[in-house]
């Protein structure tokens, strides 16, 4: 009997390593062969019971492995939490009555790695970001440092400190990202591709402190699994804009 338990166990494990296409191809062949041998022993009634039950039995597993496998995998599991001003003064234009100015304004992105139990790797691959059309005169050095994120945590990011921004009744900006990402730091096998318009509203006092607060609709946002081809990146994408 242990035997047989043992061999139960093993089939049970191939079966759950199988790629999906195959579960599902085996599992279509499989409910033909139990039908017409079904059909063949005991006829019509008989061929339906057995095909439905080895169909019922393929799609629970193929359920399981989907679940087991979006337990275990990185993939879409890297997001844009939020997005805020983590440094920026606002301070009143001299001469000037009721304008003001946002000086050395700095985003701090937070990114989060929504996976419940695997950490994930990742590194910036590409940044950019502006305020009202202003943004930096020449391209910010990107740190290529390659940080990893428990699951279920956040990662901050300072964005290089832009010039001064005259404050208005609609003040919007830019910001981009291309982030690689994947399940181990020699293994960053996904593409993060994020851009959003944040808007930026104040509630200025005159004496206390004033208020910064942004919003950011997201503009795009994709995640693509980057497979190696002849001297080029082969993408597949799936892309919410």
């Amino acid at each position: 009997m242990g035997r047989i338990w043992g061999i139960i166990s093993n089939v049970s494990t191939l079966w759950g390593l199988l790629p999906g296409s195959w579960q599902v191809a085996l599992l279509g062949g499989i409910t033909l062969v139990t039908g017409w041998l079904g059909y063949g022993e005991g006829g019509l009634f008989y061929a339906i019971i057995g095909a439905t039950i080895v169909l019922a039995f393929g799609l629970l597993s193929f359920l399981i492995w989907i679940v087991i496998t979006r337990l275990t995998s990185v993939y879409e599991r890297f997001s844009v939490e939020s997005i805020t001003i983590a440094n920026g003064n606002i301070e009143a234009v001299k001469g000037a009555r009721n304008k003001y100015k946002l000086k050395h304004p700095t985003l701090e992105i937070r990114f989060k790695n929504v996976s419940p139990t695997q950490t994930l790797y990742f590194r910036v691959k590409r940044a950019s970001h502006s305020i009202d059309g202003l943004g930096l005169k020449s391209p910010a050095a990107i740190n290529e440092t390659i940080t990893a994120v428990a699951p279920q945590t956040v990662q901050k990011f300072l964005m290089p400190t832009l010039p001064d921004v005259d404050i208005k009744n609609e003040l919007k900006g830019l910001v981009e990202f291309e982030i690689l990402y994947g399940p181990k730091s020699d293994n960053l096998c996904y593409l993060f591709t994020y851009q959003s318009q944040p808007g930026f509203s104040f509630t200025i006092q005159k004496r206390g402190q004033s208020q910064i607060t942004v919003n950011s609709p997201i503009l795009k946002l994709s995640h693509e699994k980057i497979t190696a081809g002849a001297g080029s990146f082969g993408r597949l994408s799936r892309e919410l804009s």
